[in-house]
């Protein structure tokens, strides 16, 4: 079940003590919306404490967030900023001083964040910017499209639930940017090429490589499509089939497909072969004989 928590009016900017039990009884996933006023310790202490994922978008106040390995991220009006549920480590929000704070936010179950998140949908920064001309606006559509949830018959609520959180974050992240890395894009693409070189039977989500190189997904799959001429799925690809060629002049099929992770020889195969045009046991036994005596 997909349940809604609707927590304030949006001109009332929210009442004291909101519910922000997530996930218990009979729900797989859980969305949290609203508009807050609250002062910098409690924001602070919230964060401190959140083990879902939660999407922030700052009214008022400024602050900064502190990672666990470089800069502060500096936090003010029009910045938006992340937290991942564990095994990320959440870096650490300071508001200024005696801050009154004001936010829109978004809390999805975290059941429900993995859901999306093994489709690479959201950007990988804890701190984004947006490019659309008023994103506060965004959040503020998307609470109003789901005033009338209750109204809706049986499952129809839940399709409609989850197809206004769907539409609100693709708009949102389709005008999401993050500081660029400038002069480091070479080193960067050269560190994800050594990593696919090394790494040809991993599974991980390239939107995972992204988040350990510090920059977008987006960012990443542009920079490296210029600089190598190949998509980054294209790469792994072709840089598994050349490792299942190695492989294929000492192993079988089966042996080589489960080495390289795939589910089966069967799709290993139809990849194999139309990577290469050639089925792998037809490659096997070609190279078996040129390298006879």
């Amino acid at each position: 079940m997909l349940k809604l928590i609707k927590t304030a009016e949006i001109d009332a900017m929210l009442r004291p003590g909101i519910d922000r039990t997530l996930g218990t009884g009979d729900t797989w996933g859980v969305i949290v919306t609203s508009c807050t006023r609250h002062n910098g310790l409690a924001a602070n202490r919230s964060w401190a404490s959140q083990a879902n994922y939660a999407l922030n978008f700052v009214l008022v106040g400024t602050g900064r967030l502190e990672p666990a390995e470089g800069p502060a991220l500096p936090l003010g009006p029009g910045a938006a900023y992340q937290h991942f549920p564990a095994p990320v480590v959440a870096p650490k929000l300071v508001w200024d001083a005696n801050q009154e704070v004001v936010e829109w936010f978004v809390t999805l179950d975290r059941r429900l964040y993995e859901r999306l998140a093994v489709t690479g949908f959201f950007p990988t920064d804890y701190l984004l910017n947006f490019s659309h001309p008023d994103p506060a606006g965004i959040f503020a559509t998307f609470y109003e499209h789901i005033q009338p949830i209750g109204r809706q018959p049986g499952q129809r609520r839940l399709h409609f639930l989850l197809a206004e959180t769907m539409h609100f974050l693709g708009r949102l992240f389709d005008s999401a940017t993050a500081p660029e890395p400038a002069g480091r894009w070479p080193a960067l693409v050269n560190e994800a090429r050594d990593w696919l070189d090394l790494n040809p039977a991993s599974r991980a989500p390239l939107p995972r490589l992204a988040r350990r190189l510090g920059v977008s997904y987006p960012s990443l799959r542009r920079e490296f499509q210029k600089a190598v001429g190949q998509s980054l799925n294209s790469y792994r690809i072709a840089r598994r089939i050349e490792a299942a060629k190695g492989r294929l002049i000492h192993d079988d099929v089966a042996s080589t497909a489960a080495a390289l992770g795939y589910p089966d020889p069967f799709t290993f195969s139809a990849q194999f072969k139309k990577v290469t045009g050639q089925a792998p046991r037809s490659y096997r036994r070609g190279e078996r004989l040129a390298n006879l005596p």
